[in-house]
């Protein structure tokens, strides 16, 4: 399938975004990296095993696992340009080096921290009530995230339509989160604020789960509808091609009978016989004279419309059928 330009509605979520961003956070999330994210994590992993304060960072795999499934499927549907999953995720201008530093690691400069997801993770390993309704957002958003593994070649080749629009919708909620994320972590007195307004963290992404829930439906709903539509082409393409198949068939024997019947050999002996009538054409005259010819050849509501001829061997029901031919020809 053919790549559609990137649509619209990319474009505007990402301008939504950089509006809440500064120029260095722009110049830095837009050069990214899935595979930073990942050191990243696994590098907050090990700071928090050596001060012993591990949190459940396997929460974030769902959403880990999504991102690499929707890349794919970006590459797909759309002719998106490199920075539209860069501001999703971090750099590829290299890895921060592992230290075992607290303030090394967490007091990275700006442009070191590069990726909205790798931000945040790193700036709310700071307070570990933070971390971990940060690690429970993401988990919440990753088990209502679409499965677009499960959009196969079929899908894509059918409904491409719908699932960029679905991807779009995605797109806008993953920054939507990520956008109110980010300013809350970069306020200099988040940790102040996180503490006084514990209970309301969840109101950072709220509408964002029942989005995405929606649009995980919208696949599922859009996938079955394309799926069914293809098993109702399929009933019909086997169908037709039966009833050709069935038409073949009966070609092939039609034109092997109307061959056997116009065997080179018979048309020779018609000619023969035709010959022998021009000559003793008073031999066959009395087969013209019957009854059951006239009422026969008159189409007779009495008459059988089969004529049989019979006669023993030599009394000349060839001739008498030749004769018969030639003049229905005539």
């Amino acid at each position: 399938m053919p790549l559609s330009p990137t649509p619209p509605a990319f474009s505007r979520s990402l301008e939504a975004f950089k509006c809440q961003l500064s120029l260095r956070d722009i110049e830095a999330f837009g050069l990214t990296s899935f595979q930073e994210l990942r050191n990243a994590i696994d590098s907050i992993q090990n700071e928090q095993a050596h001060r012993r304060g591990y949190r459940n960072l396997n929460k974030i795999r769902p959403f880990l696992e999504f991102l690499q499934q929707y890349a794919r499927v970006i590459e797909q549907f759309v002719s998106a340009k490199p920075d539209f999953l860069a501001f999703i995720w971090v750099s590829k201008i290299g890895i921060i080096p592992y230290t075992s530093n607290k303030s090394t690691l967490l007091e990275a400069s700006a442009n070191s921290i590069k990726g909205p997801v790798k931000l945040c993770l790193q700036v709310a390993s700071r307070l570990s009530d933070a971390f971990d309704s940060l690690l429970e957002a993401y988990a919440r958003i990753g088990e209502s995230l679409p499965v677009f593994a499960a959009v196969d070649t079929l899908f894509s080749a059918r409904g491409g339509h719908y699932v960029q629009q679905i991807l779009a919708n995605v797109y806008e909620d993953i920054l939507k989160f990520h956008s109110r994320a980010v300013i809350f972590f970069k306020q200099r007195t988040w940790t102040i604020a996180f503490k006084t307004a514990f209970r309301s963290f969840s109101d950072l992404y709220g509408d964002v789960v029942k989005n995405l829930q929606g649009s995980k439906e919208l696949l599922i709903q859009t996938a079955s509808v394309w799926h069914f539509r293809e098993a109702q082409d399929a009933r019909l393409r086997i169908s037709q091609e039966f009833e050709a198949q069935n038409y073949r068939d009966d070609q092939h024997r039609k034109s092997f009978v109307v061959d056997w019947l116009s065997h080179v050999s018979c048309q020779n002996r018609h000619e023969e016989l035709r010959q022998a009538q021009r000559l003793y054409s008073a031999s066959t005259r009395w087969v013209f004279d019957t009854t059951q010819l006239s009422e026969w050849s008159w189409g007779s509501e009495m008459s059988s419309p089969v004529l049989w001829i019979s006669g023993i061997p030599g009394a000349g029901r060839v001739h008498s059928v030749s004769a018969l031919i030639e003049s229905l020809d005539c």
